[in-house]
């Protein structure tokens, strides 16, 4: 496969997201375009891996199509498939970049990164944008052009680490801009995930430097740390987080420590997330045996957003059994290191607490892209 092609995937897919929103916004009683493409870039991969004429390769596309076909047999459901074939991405993703054998410009994943950004950043300055919430709520978050805010922190927030490493190398002007693009665009969605999750990232990212030394702890860099703090304490009060952050604090009364409990982590951390996961395995817990053992396939009910609740309710027991080993399999005979391990983590962390990252072929390009760039990129 030519290197340009690989290119035009990466560029293409904020591309079929904005196409994708725009179609379920006004359009949404025609067939997805967006799917529909995706679907040819998962035949696309699976052909590339058959012909590297891998034998390990081999053994996993066939139980892996083995088990779509017992699904599809089981479900005797096109949506139900779907829904089976969206959470089969990532390995066939994975599998697909590990064999890839051409070296991936570091640019050009840091300019697909940008495109994300100014996709949220431009529209949101023109009043053009697309909001998380209803009109009518007093909360305020910008999507930009994009449809789904999880699998849009998602990306955002697990490249970071990644782009702020491969950025390093830039010029200070460069990197001052690509800074400003960030802020910009994580203030404008303003999700909790989104906010925290880069707290962490800057957090690990600088406990990391000073492990390694390659930040000392002289008397420049304690100034500069406690300025950037200090300037940080002075913006926050006016981001969209705070603002919605306060509404929800004040919307369930909570002024004070005592007034935090289970209900209280359910309401803010997880928006009510506890609550759908409950209510989805209660009605799991009502299907008969053969539907636990290989799941339901649709959610007809609110989904928990909280991955692997939704995906035990899709695919049942066998089924998670099933991916998790398989899974297993491809991450241990295909290490993550450093970054591309921390991004992978956040992946994870991420899937925990706001979903639709491991069942959403966007998202699972970008994970599957990961061990890639972990085994071939190289500087330009």
């Amino acid at each position: 496969m030519k290197k340009y092609l690989i290119y035009i995937l990466l560029f293409m897919q904020p591309v079929i997201d904005i196409f994708a929103s725009f179609q379920i916004r006004y359009f949404n009683n025609i067939p997805s375009i967006s799917a529909i493409i995706r679907l040819a870039i998962l035949l696309v991969m699976v052909l590339y891996i058959l012909f590297k004429k891998n034998k390990k390769d081999y053994i996993l596309l066939l139980i892996t199509f083995i088990f779509f076909i017992i699904s599809a047999i089981h479900f005797h459901s096109i949506s139900a498939v779907l829904n089976v074939v969206k959470i089969l991405f990532l390995p066939i993703s994975i599998l697909f970049f590990v064999r890839y054998d051409k070296d991936i410009n570091k640019n050009m994943i840091v300019y697909v990164y940008v495109t994300y950004l100014l996709l949220v950043i431009v529209p949101t300055l023109l009043g053009l944008n697309f909001n998380v919430y209803a009109p009518d709520e007093a909360k305020k978050a910008s999507l930009g052009l994009f449809y789904g805010g999880n699998e849009l922190s998602a990306i955002l927030l697990g490249y970071l680490p990644i782009v702020l490493v491969y950025s390093k190398e830039y010029k200070l002007y460069e990197r001052i801009i690509l800074y400003i693009l960030i802020l910009l665009s994580f203030t404008f969605i303003g999700t909790k995930t989104l906010f925290l999750g880069a707290i962490l990232v800057l957090l690990i990212m600088f406990i990391y430097k000073i492990i390694n030394k390659s930040i000392k702890l002289n008397k420049y860099a304690i100034v500069i740390t406690i300025g950037i703090l200090i300037v940080g304490a002075v913006i926050l009060p006016f981001t969209p987080i705070a603002k919605n952050l306060k509404i929800t604090l004040d919307y369930y009364n909570i002024h004070s420590i005592k007034d935090v409990n289970i209900s209280t982590i359910d309401n803010v951390i997880y928006s009510k997330r506890l609550t759908y996961a409950s209510n989805l395995m209660d009605d799991y817990g009502k299907q008969d045996l053969r539907h636990r053992l290989l799941g339901v396939g649709t959610i007809t009910i609110k989904d928990s957003e909280i991955d692997i609740i939704d995906m035990i309710y899709i695919i049942g027991i066998v089924g998670i059994i099933f991916y998790l080993l398989v899974m297993i399999f491809i991450v241990k005979d295909n290490k993550l290191h450093n970054v591309y391990l921390l991004s992978f983590i956040l992946f994870i962390l991420m899937s925990c607490f706001s979903g639709h990252i491991f069942m959403k072929p966007n998202v699972l390009i970008y994970i599957g892209l990961l061990f890639n760039l972990n085994n071939k990129i190289k500087d330009r």
